[in-house]
């Protein structure tokens, strides 16, 4: 369904575009008619969900800079633990190139410090005063010691994978064969402070 969004279209000269699902029916027709905001419901033990942003994701052959590990929320203006992360595969995505995930990481709540995406030192965002926060911590060296397991799933078309915030993430698939497309949706049941969220229309109650 959401292959009609990529079919020559403008969203793939930049790496990522955000709110498709104001401006492109079939992406509408995803966010709110799909069944995911049901499962995501489901996977948070809602009754409810709200939708709080959708954003196209492309990952070129040949990219220099791998995704570092992060969790999302460090990077929004919110927090909360009922918020999922829903990615929504447009190609087949190999399991070493795909989304890695550390196990009960959500568990942590961690917000730390702001890293480049790019690959190129500090972000060209403000986030604020930064100096109390963390750094995200090795995730490799955890992982080789046994303290940390890394999980990844080989993803398909139109297949979805469920990921409670703030689990940290990361996409080592730099250099690749293939180019990458995904569109992932952040879903939420309830936040710790205000946030103008759509709801999906949907109530298991």
């Amino acid at each position: 369904m959401l292959r009609a969004l990529l079919a020559g279209s403008p969203l793939l000269a930049g790496a990522a575009r955000r709110f498709l699902w104001t401006r492109h029916p079939v992406a509408e027709q995803y966010v709110t008619r799909s069944g995911a905001a049901a499962l995501a419901a489901r996977a948070m033990c809602s009754s409810t969900a709200n939708h709080l942003y959708d954003q196209l994701l492309v990952k070129e052959p040949g990219t220099v800079a791998a995704t570092p590990w992060h969790n999302d929320t460090s990077y929004w203006h919110l927090s909360g633990s009922m918020i999922c992360s829903i990615w929504l595969a447009m190609d087949i995505v190999p399991k070493e190139t795909g989304v890695s995930y550390v196990r009960g990481s959500h568990a942590w709540k961690m917000r730390h410090s702001i890293t480049s995406f790019s690959g190129g030192g500090e972000s060209n965002y403000d986030y604020g005063d930064q100096s109390e926060l963390v750094s995200v911590p090795d995730v490799e060296a955890g992982v080789a010691s046994g303290a940390e397991n890394a999980v990844c799933f080989k993803s398909f078309p139109c297949v979805c994978v469920f990921s409670q915030q703030p689990v940290l993430a990361n996409d080592q698939s730099s250099h690749k064969q293939n180019s990458s497309k995904r569109v992932p949706c952040r879903i939420s049941s309830s936040v710790d402070r205000g946030v103008r969220a759509a709801p999906l229309g949907y109530g298991a109650g």
